[in-house]
């Protein structure tokens, strides 16, 4: 083999070992700036999700529990809307108990 031959192949397997170098250095940097995007996407997401959360702020908040009695039952002061049923109403302390009418 010539040395002329031999000065060529340890130069193509220089420049083909620099070649690789480069490529490993930047698939890594990849790696890193897609890790650390996707992560702070992550972290966008999550703070959306926990400072908005899925209610619409258009419709009002129900209550489940029945409201504490402020004091008696007293009549109705106005007259009722148009359509709206009319449901008699005992004065006086509210009952204890169910109360069932037929």
């Amino acid at each position: 083999m010539s040395t002329r031959n031999r000065e060529r192949r340890v130069a193509n397997r220089e420049l083909r070992t620099a070649a690789e170098e480069t490529h490993r250095r930047r698939v890594r940097t990849q790696r890193w700036v897609f890790g650390i995007g996707g992560l702070l996407v992550a972290i966008a997401v999550a703070v959306v999700l926990v400072v908005k959360p899925f209610d619409d702020d258009d419709e009002a908040d129900v209550e489940t529990t029945a409201p504490e009695a402020a004091g008696d039952c007293v009549a109705l002061a106005d007259e009722l809307p148009e359509g709206a049923p009319d449901v008699p109403v005992q004065v006086g302390s509210p009952p204890t108990e169910l109360v069932i009418e037929d």
